[in-house]
């Protein structure tokens, strides 16, 4: 015996039962077979319906997974070695970025010399800088470092050399007027610790 529900009330009762006991109503013959029925196309609907999900599901994940697979076994790009011009062209455009950052490092100070004016009160320098990068700088700062005669610091003194150096080239200037200093040095030592670089803009 199996229940059922009732067509007219929907209580449950009992599928051999000639009439409803709750609400009176008389069963109409073949009423049990039709809501078995019916509960086994609702059953078989929603069977069919889960096998169809997990079966587009399992259709995503084979796709999914042949295309990593397929990923994977691409082949490897090859490194293409550089050719000498490419090379150089390389080493130029990085010594050029090194020299925008920090001109003073291409910057040598040679062929200096250093005497004492205004009552041995101020340092007078002659000398020469050289550009060793491939652009133009200007303005180069040069700093130079006092000693007494028995190598003791005495300070230090600096100007600003206002010329521009074309690259690879080199400037000789002349009694550049260093500043005040103790007059005691017999000893200096001088060097370039700042240039503008000259950007060509675009």
């Amino acid at each position: 015996m199996a229940m059922i529900a009732c067509p007219s009330c929907r209580k449950r009762i009992s599928s051999e039962a000639n009439s409803c006991p709750s609400c009176g109503d008389p069963l109409k013959p073949g009423w049990v077979e039709t809501q078995r029925r019916n509960s086994v196309i609702t059953t078989l609907s929603w069977v069919a319906g889960l096998v169809g999900l997990f079966a587009i599901a399992a259709t995503n994940i084979g796709h999914e997974a042949n295309s990593v697979a397929e990923a994977a076994h691409q082949p490897a790009i090859p490194e293409k070695p550089l050719t000498p011009a490419e090379k150089k062209a390389l080493e130029a455009e990085r010594a050029k970025k090194e020299a925008e950052a920090a001109p003073e490092k291409f910057l040598e100070l040679t062929a200096t010399s250093a005497s004492k004016g205004g009552f041995d009160a101020v340092v007078i320098l002659s000398g020469t800088v050289k550009n060793n990068s491939a652009i133009r700088v200007k303005d180069p700062k040069i700093e130079c470092y006092l000693f007494s005669e028995t190598r003791t610091a005495l300070g230090s003194v600096s100007e600003t050399i206002f010329k521009v150096i074309p690259p690879k080239a080199s400037i000789h200037f002349e009694d550049a007027n260093m500043g005040f200093a103790d007059s005691r040095w017999q000893r200096y030592s001088c060097l370039v610790v700042s240039a503008t670089p000259l950007v060509a803009t675009k």
